[in-house]
């Protein structure tokens, strides 16, 4: 007597939508319009965003000894409390845009949306997709994720950088890359106390 094995069936996740995506990737660009249009919506609420670091970009575009020393004022005389290359970001994203809490902003808008597959990713890699998805859609909808995004400079930009870096390994940590995620996440500690 032969018996016929039923082959095993793709998880709904895994089928392909379109040549390479899958459902899975589908949800997550459905997660990041959600984040985005929560990130945008009523933005013109925050007026300068932080007032302190929009003042200091504007003075940032008006020399290059200002925007290479992240002057705080006018003169250049006195340079911001913080890391520069947050604010360098951010003063390319006004040079372009014009100088708002919206231009200001965006940057780190930017790096909130597209934290969020890089969120799903890692936790793909060791819970599944399903857990991904779930993750991704809880930090996108999360109400302090949004309002942090929207005014606070370069939280979520190091934060993105240290989750990178350890989430694109496949191999259990090894002194190598055990040494970057050090680096990583020892920059991301100067950062926040070098206020």
């Amino acid at each position: 007597m032969t018996t016929e094995t039923i082959p095993a069936q793709k998880p709904f996740l895994k089928h392909n939508i379109l040549p390479g995506v899958t459902v899975a990737t589908m949800l997550v660009i459905v997660i990041m319009a959600l984040s985005l249009g929560l990130h945008l919506y009523n933005i013109n609420s925050i007026g300068d965003a932080n007032a302190y670091y929009t003042a200091a970009v504007k003075s940032m575009l008006m020399s290059w000894k200002n925007f290479f020393f992240v002057a705080a004022e006018p003169g250049g005389s006195v340079t911001i409390d913080k890391p520069p290359l947050g604010l360098w970001i951010e003063a390319v994203f006004a040079y372009f845009l014009g100088v708002s809490g919206f231009s200001v902003s965006l940057p780190n808008i930017l790096a909130g949306v597209f934290g969020i597959p890089l969120l799903y990713a890692m936790v793909k890699k060791y819970a599944g997709e399903m857990a991904g998805l779930i993750s991704a859609l809880v930090m996108a909808i999360t109400p302090v994720f949004v309002a942090t995004n929207r005014t606070t400079p370069w939280t979520v930009c190091s934060s993105s950088s240290c989750s990178w870096r350890r989430g694109r390994s496949s191999k259990p940590p090894s002194r190598a890359n055990s040494a970057g995620c050090c680096l990583a996440h020892s920059s991301s500690g100067w950062a926040s106390t070098s206020k």
